[in-house]
């Protein structure tokens, strides 16, 4: 809306200049050639520890790797999301968040934390892996950003304004409009028009949206949570 306050735009501008390295990043794990930000570059992925993060067969998709932008001594663990058709995908990913990914990860995290003790660690995360940010930054008190991210329970630990949400508005996971359900941490809106279900919850039409947004200076259409909306149904193949 052009009559919101000066002040509520320009914080919707200063998040989205914020998440936008980090949804580069995890746009780097899901497209194969996306090109990383300026100053990060890629540092380990969970396999480089071998043994010390066995995971079992229910978590054999779980991925995240660590980025490391130097100059600003920062670390990000970054959790996509995994790709399965999304006709059953709750059960998918309340495994994924309750069935030992959030400790997985937060193993990962400790390990990082122990190489590089003078960086700063954010948690971010695609889908299922925003859920699993989600749960990993409160838990250990990081700070997070999830991007369409899966609002399981264990998602839903009080983080506070350390943890940012950037949904697509329709999008069927992060918007509560479509998939009833509470947000924890402050919101980011992104405009989904133009944009089908698939369009809505990638990575790249995230990039793409903030991108825009950053380049403009305009904020997204506010869209605030609403009871009783429906969830649509889709069953191709996503990454949840």
């Amino acid at each position: 809306m052009t009559n919101r306050p000066e002040a509520e735009r320009g914080r919707d501008t200063k998040d989205a200049e914020r998440a936008l390295p980090y949804a580069q990043l995890l746009r780097s794990l899901e497209v194969q050639g996306a090109p990383l930000p300026h100053g990060w570059q890629a540092g380990f992925d969970r396999r480089a520890f071998g043994p010390a993060l066995r995971c079992c067969a229910v978590l054999a998709d779980f991925r995240a790797a660590a980025f490391v932008n130097a100059a600003e001594r920062t670390v990000a663990i970054a959790i996509p999301g995994t790709r399965v058709n999304l006709r059953g995908s709750l059960g998918v990913v309340h495994r994924r968040v309750f069935g030992g990914a959030s400790k997985l990860a937060m193993a990962f995290v400790g390990l990082v934390r122990a190489e590089l003790r003078d960086h700063a660690v954010t948690i971010v995360g695609h889908s299922s892996g925003g859920g699993i940010a989600s749960h990993v930054g409160a838990a250990l008190g990081l700070p997070s950003i999830t991007f369409n991210g899966a609002r399981t329970r264990a998602a839903l630990l009080n983080n506070g304004d350390r943890q940012l949400n950037v949904i697509v508005r329709g999008d069927f996971w992060g918007d509560p409009n479509v998939l009833p359900g509470r947000l924890a941490g402050r919101t980011l809106w992104l405009d989904g028009e133009g944009a089908g279900p698939r369009g809505r919850h990638s990575m790249s039409t995230i990039v793409e949206r903030l991108e825009g947004l950053v380049g403009s200076a305009r904020t997204p259409t506010e869209h605030p949570p609403t009871r009783g909306a429906r969830r649509t149904t889709d069953s191709s193949d996503e990454a949840v």
